[in-house]
């Protein structure tokens, strides 16, 4: 998730405990607006039983699949393009609280599926034109969100996992953004 705000990374962490149950080979990446919160969301990246590691201590140009943690929590700032890049579903942050969403067109440039929840009026004009033109935009809305196929670039198997983790995540933070919306 990029630009998250606090509760999403707990929304973000059940949905991946689902996933990750079904996709053994699944990181996620979190990557908190204040990279300050940084051990907060360690403590409950552990709370789930999750293992986590920062960004800064990997190891430098090591494969991605050496990683063993299950969840890498960016401690740093103005990498998340090259985090998207390496993404294969993309969550902006912002959007299940009602603090308006981030900025969801550098992820969706790159050809990445993206996923949002109803809160995203800082941002409705982009929402519009994906919601529009793409056909792997998840939107937590009622009635608005739609799926299509996931990015090309992966074989068969990869494209299915794909598709099955963003529309299981979409639904889990549909199901995040409404209880959300009833305690506000």
């Amino acid at each position: 998730g990029g630009s998250t705000h606090p509760t999403e990374e707990g929304a973000l962490l059940r949905a991946f405990a689902d996933l990750s149950s079904e996709i053994p080979s699944l990181k996620l990446v979190l990557a908190p607006r204040h990279p300050e919160r940084i051990g907060e969301i360690e403590d409950e990246v552990r709370q789930f039983g999750f293992t986590s590691i920062r960004r800064t201590v990997l190891p430098a140009g090591g494969p991605k699949e050496a990683i063993s943690a299950q969840v890498v929590l960016i401690d740093t700032i103005g990498e998340l393009s090259r985090i998207y890049r390496a993404a294969s579903v993309v969550f902006i942050g912002g959007s299940l609280i009602p603090h308006g969403g981030q900025n969801m067109m550098e992820a969706a440039g790159l050809g990445k599926a993206v996923i949002f929840g109803p809160y995203v009026f800082n941002f409705q004009d982009s929402v519009e034109v994906l919601l529009r033109d793409r056909e792997d935009v998840l939107a937590g809305r009622p009635g608005h969100g739609r799926r299509g196929e996931a990015p090309a670039g992966g074989g068969p198997q990869r494209v299915g996992v794909e598709a099955r983790a963003g529309g299981h995540l979409a639904r889990s933070l549909a199901a995040e953004a409404h209880r959300e919306r009833d305690r506000v």
